[in-house]
């Protein structure tokens, strides 16, 4: 039933939705019998669904551990319209449907405190209501929850190589051409290095006529063994094995897109007036927002292939299609042929070792699938992570995919003959490679934003000046200044004294370095 038609009547202890009681008579029996059902747990969010007049909740606050948080959810709209938080004890956050994103920011900072576990817990009938939404969203929790811990996992490894790449890369991020977002109708073709690949590529030329080409790096090899130029290339691996995506070729027609945390030694190997930069906030830093806030955003989604996909809709107004997208491999193909990953691996073979991707690939414990043809392709858990997290950002994507041997992705499954007849009437822009296609894409998608000699200089000197405050503040055992908050980035998550003094010199070392 609609939430506005809900009839709701209160007396005494009793709460009657729709004719039915939501509490037992007397109300306290039932209570004490759905709080003895309640697991207990240390590091636990736990969210009362739909809490009514709040009956037990404070009998639930002493069950539990101090490491365990208590808040409260109510979804129907009238319910929430006819008693609110009023019924909730002081310091119980309350939320309706419409507060969602406050709660799933609560769960993201408690995460800071410890907590690692969702619980619903259900104290009357109101639960019934909207029963596989609180489940649905106790799922979402999960998800993110499961999310925050990995990322705080790569963090530790990646994270003082994120900051120091960052650094690195920001005299020539602030002193190449800007590009502009949502300056063109063309549609875009996106490539990732996935088996599906080679279903597009016998379709590219013809599709390169009037569609934009975004290429990830990694399948730039294979783009150039078909005779492909593509317009941009994305980069955003921070180590230097992204090198051998190059060693192929660098078209001097190609706009190339690089991360800001990305190995800082691949902007010295392409060409200079061909580059343009982005900016993949993988923390909330205080130093990312004064190096990089005016640069293009994408949003961390693990893996180079879904960005290709932002950068599209940023840059692209037009119909996108996507192929290579594909977290999964078939016993034949681990990427499409002449890849990067394809040409490295045959170049570690002798007569008698097997492929090096097949070795690593069955020490991830392979899981097989059903791919988006219906084929049943590998996978494992790594490459399914990445797959939820588009599935859960691609709901914002106006992309189709073509089918081939790979994961669901989350979008609508088009053949590359019908994407290529649908754009076949749209502007010509070209042969793919040509100075004429490279001026007119630069004028649409990039403006000048160069930076005077000597720009970087007053950051530098800036960024010195709060590491040498910071690191006297540590030696006081004071607070260290706010600006300087990513010394502790990658650190656990109490660092002590001596690490944070350890990070704050070495960061001092990494900014004299660029003086």
């Amino acid at each position: 039933m609609p939430d506005q038609r809900r009839e709701i009547a209160a007396a005494g202890d009793q709460v009657t939705i729709d004719g039915r009681p939501m509490y037992t008579a007397p109300p306290a029996a039932g209570i004490t019998r759905r709080l003895s059902a309640v697991p207990v747990q240390d590091d636990t969010l736990y969210i009362v669904c739909s809490p009514l007049r709040g009956f037990g909740i404070a009998e639930l606050q002493q069950m539990l551990p101090e490491s365990s948080l208590i808040c409260a959810l109510e979804l129907d709209s009238r319910v929430h319209a006819e008693f609110g938080a009023a019924g909730c004890p002081a310091g119980i956050a309350y939320y309706s449907a419409n507060d969602l994103g406050k709660l799933e920011q609560l769960l993201r900072e408690a995460t800071s405190r410890g907590v690692r576990r969702v619980q619903c817990v259900s104290l009357n009938g109101g639960y019934r209501l909207h029963a596989e939404r609180y489940r649905k969203i106790e799922r979402s929790l999960l998800t993110i929850l499961r999310e925050e811990y990995q990322n705080r996992a790569t963090a530790l490894h990646l994270g003082r190589l994120w900051i120091r790449n960052s650094i690195r890369n920001f005299p020539a991020a602030i002193s190449t051409p800007q590009l502009l977002t949502g300056n063109t109708s063309l549609p875009a073709v996106v490539l990732g290095a996935g088996p599906s690949t080679d279903l597009i590529l016998p379709y590219l030329e013809a599709m390169a006529e009037s569609a934009i080409l975004i290429a990830v790096d990694t399948v730039l090899p294979s783009l150039l063994s078909a005779g492909v130029v593509p317009d941009i290339v994305l980069a955003l691996e921070s180590q230097f094995v992204n090198i051998y995506d190059f060693v192929p070729g660098i078209p001097d027609s190609a706009l190339y897109v690089l991360d800001t945390s990305s190995y800082p030694g691949l902007a010295h190997v392409l060409p200079e007036d061909l580059l343009c930069w982005v900016h993949t906030p993988f923390a909330r830093l205080s130093l990312l927002n004064r190096l990089y806030a005016s640069l293009p955003g994408l949003t961390p989604l693990g893996s180079v292939g879904p960005a290709a996909l932002q950068l599209a809709q940023q840059l692209c107004r037009g119909a996108t299609i996507c192929a290579g997208i594909d977290f999964a491999y078939t016993v034949e193909k681990s990427h499409c042929r002449d890849s990067a990953p394809v040409l490295n691996d045959r170049l570690a073979r002798d007569r008698q070792s097997c492929p090096v991707w097949y070795r690593q690939a069955a020490a991830r414990s392979p899981r097989l699938q059903q791919a988006r043809d219906g084929s049943v392709v590998y996978t494992d858990l790594v490459l399914q992570r990445y797959q939820e997290t588009l599935q859960a950002h691609a709901r914002g994507f106006s992309v189709r995919t073509i089918a081939g041997p790979g994961l669901p992705i989350g979008l609508s499954v088009q053949e590359a003959g019908a994407f290529l007849s649908s754009s076949a009437g749209g502007e010509k822009i070209g042969q793919p490679g040509s100075r004429s296609r490279q001026r007119m894409l630069r004028r649409a998608l990039t403006r000048q934003n160069l930076a005077p000699a000597g720009a970087a200089a007053p950051h530098i000197q800036r960024e010195l000046a709060y590491l040498a405050s910071a690191r006297t503040a540590i030696a006081s055992r004071k607070d260290i200044h706010p600006e300087t908050d990513y010394i502790a980035y990658g650190l656990g998550p109490q660092p002590t004294a001596a690490q944070l003094d350890l990070m704050a010199r070495y960061y001092q070392d990494r900014w004299s370095q660029l003086g």
